[in-house]
């Protein structure tokens, strides 16, 4: 099963749960996701009245993904760009690790970067490749697997999570 196989196979596991896909074919296949989060994070952001009450209300904070075979690397790669009422990207490290589980900061600082997208012709984040190819490394899984990609974002899941928190419920098979 080649990479573009594998993104294909995905793509209806997602689309059934909420998030927007699109194959774009450039120079090599890569899938382009989108979705909305409601982000874990220690502070609450903002308060609202309501009927007597205050309560707590989360941004509106939406990502849009990439993911595409890192030939270098000879591994899957996941970039991604946060956006605050979708439009105001996120672009401090400090932010993105504000949103993640606080157990997952410290592989996620190791694992992010920032730097150029090939699909968004922008500046995105992403996971390092050298950091996905330790981890198959160690997990022995053969890129032929039906289960590679799937377990691939498991992965990327516990760096990032509850960021993608979307892509692992799509996988499980639970509602958004």
């Amino acid at each position: 099963m080649n990479f573009r196989q594998h993104l294909l196979q995905l793509i209806p596991t997602l689309e059934n749960r909420g998030i927007s896909c699109e194959l774009v074919e450039l120079f090599e296949p890569i899938l382009r996701l989108q979705w909305q989060i409601k982000p874990y994070n220690d502070e609450k952001n903002s308060l609202v009245e309501e009927e007597s009450e205050m309560i707590y209300v989360s941004p509106d904070l939406s990502v849009e993904a990439w993911i595409r075979f890192s030939p270098s690397y000879q591994v899957p790669q996941f970039f991604f760009q946060l956006y605050f009422d979708g439009c105001v990207p996120f672009t401090k490290l400090e932010d993105i690790e504000a949103l993640i589980l606080p157990e997952n900061r410290g592989l996620a600082s190791e694992a992010l970067a920032i730097g150029d997208c090939p699909a968004s012709n922008g500046i995105s984040w992403y996971v390092h490749p050298c950091c996905t190819q330790k981890f198959f490394y160690t997990a022995e899984i053969s890129k032929q697997d039906a289960s590679y990609l799937p377990i691939w974002i498991l992965y990327i899941h516990q760096l990032l999570s509850p960021i993608t928190m979307p892509m692992i419920e799509a996988l499980d098979g639970n509602p958004s």
